[in-house]
């Protein structure tokens, strides 16, 4: 899949890692963001990461997640179905809140999203506090 995005996107840097250590120093930037990537991380190992994503954001900045909404039935179909999806487990925005905290971060604020297919955004943000979109966001920051 690097050499994929590698491919489509000459001019972005890739690097791999071994699942344990980012391949950044500490404090190299203002946001570290992962995109539906924890529920394929052993829970056990879910903290780890939210600690790197810590590490090699600079105080102040911020770590965002996105995961599925074990709330929502859609969302709980979709990655049963899903064959990239083979057993996984999704978290919630609390758990995900609390490893948060372990890992050294402050929580900021989370919200749900994705509430229909299809673009309705004046709904989408009155209704970030409905545990029933399809996705969620935690926002956190290295204190």
């Amino acid at each position: 899949m690097v050499e994929r995005a590698r491919e489509a996107n000459p001019e972005a840097s890739y690097r791999v890692y071994d699942g344990r250590r980012l391949p950044y120093s500490d404090g190299e930037f203002d946001l570290a963001f992962a995109v539906c990537v924890l529920h394929h991380v052993d829970p056990p190992d879910r903290r780890a990461l939210l600690a790197e994503m810590a590490r090699v954001t600079r105080p102040g900045g911020l770590a965002l997640a996105f995961e599925h909404n074990p709330l929502n039935p859609l969302t709980r179909r979709v990655v049963r179905d899903c064959a990239f999806d083979e057993g996984v487990e999704l978290l919630g925005r609390r758990e995900l809140e609390r490893l948060y905290r372990g890992a050294g971060l402050e929580v900021l604020g989370a919200e749900y999203l994705l509430f229909s297919p299809w673009r309705m955004d004046v709904l989408e943000r009155r209704l970030t506090w409905l545990p029933l979109g399809a996705q969620y966001v935690v926002a956190g920051t290295k204190t």
